[in-house]
C-alpha cells in the first residue's frame, strides 16, 4: 500500500483527534443556537477561509465591541445577553467568545482558575484575596490554545497600562502590565492571567474545565465569588459606579492623559 501524502495524513490525524461535540454544543449560558449568536458569528467570520482566521476575527470582535464592565446579574448572563448589552468581564465575555466560536464550528471550552484580587485594584476592593477567573481554550491545529486577551477592550487597556506604569504596579485596573491584546491564533495570549512576571503571584488554584460558569459554581463549593444575596445587592447598587470608574480609565487611554494632567 502506498503511503498517504504528508498533508493528507496530517489532516486525517487532526480530524481523528478532534474533541467531541460537547465543545461545540450549547449549555444553559452558552446559547449557541440563539439567532443573534448565529447571525453575529456569520457576520464576523464572513470571508475568513480558515478556522484560525475565524477565531482571531471573533477574538477581536469580543475584545473591541464588548466593553469590559459589569452588569446587575454579575456573571450569570447568557451569551446572547452579553452580545445585546455589549458589556461584560472575564466570565461573561468568555461565555460569548465560546458561543461565537462554537457557532462557527470551532471547538472551545472554558477553563477556571483563581486570579489575584489585585487585578481589580483601582476599580473595586475585593472581599476575597482571590477571584474566580476564566479563560478560553480554543481548538486549532490539533491542540488547545489558551487565551484571555479578548477580555479587556483596547481603550481601557491603554488607560490601565498608563496608570500601572505611573504607580509601578504589576497589575490592577483589570489588566496585567505584561499583558497583551494581540492574538494570532497560534500561541497562547493573556491580558490578565500573565504568569511568571514580577514578584507578585497572579494565580492560585486551578479548577480545570467546566461546561460554563453556572456548572462551575455548582461543582466547586470552595469557589470565592459565588452569587449570594450580598453579592446581588452589591451589584444592583454598584454597577453604575464601577462602570463609571472604568469609563474614566478608558478615557485616559483615548486621550493619552493621566490624572493630574501627566502625559
Amino acid at each position: 500500500m502506498r503511503p498517504l501524502p504528508p498533508a493528507l495524513a496530517i489532516t486525517l490525524l487532526l480530524r481523528a483527534s478532534a474533541p467531541g461535540g460537547e465543545f461545540l454544543g450549547a449549555t444553559a449560558l452558552i446559547d449557541v443556537a440563539h439567532p443573534s449568536i448565529q447571525s453575529a458569528a456569520a457576520r464576523i467570520t464572513r470571508g475568513k477561509a480558515t478556522d484560525r482566521e475565524k477565531a482571531v476575527a471573533i477574538h477581536n470582535f469580543v475584545r473591541d465591541q464588548i466593553a469590559y464592565g459589569f452588569g446587575p446579574k454579575f456573571y450569570d448572563h447568557k451569551a446572547s445577553e452579553v452580545l445585546r448589552s455589549r458589556r461584560g468581564f472575564c466570565n461573561p465575555k468568555g461565555t460569548l467568545f465560546i458561543a461565537l466560536l462554537r457557532a462557527s464550528g470551532i471547538p472551545a471550552r472554558q477553563h477556571f482558575v483563581e486570579i489575584s484580587g489585585g487585578i481589580l485594584h483601582g476599580i473595586v476592593s475585593s472581599r476575597t484575596e482571590w477571584l474566580d477567573h476564566s479563560y478560553t481554550e480554543v481548538w486549532l491545529d490539533g491542540h488547545w490554545i489558551p487565551v484571555d486577551s479578548y477580555i479587556v477592550d483596547p481603550p481601557l487597556f491603554a488607560g490601565a497600562q498608563k496608570r500601572l506604569r505611573a504607580e509601578g504596579r504589576a497589575f490592577g485596573y483589570a489588566v496585567h502590565r505584561a499583558g497583551s491584546l494581540t492574538w494570532d491564533g497560534r500561541e497562547s495570549n493573556f491580558s490578565q492571567l500573565v504568569r511568571g512576571h514580577g514578584h507578585e503571584r497572579i494565580s492560585n488554584r486551578d479548577f480545570g474545565v467546566h461546561p460554563d460558569i453556572q456548572t462551575f459554581y455548582a461543582a466547586t463549593p470552595s469557589a470565592s465569588n459565588r452569587m449570594d444575596s450580598q453579592m446581588r445587592a452589591f451589584f444592583r447598587l454598584a454597577t453604575g459606579t464601577l462602570n463609571g470608574r472604568l469609563h474614566e480609565i478608558r478615557a485616559e487611554g483615548k486621550t493619552g492623559s493621566l490624572p493630574g494632567g501627566t502625559p
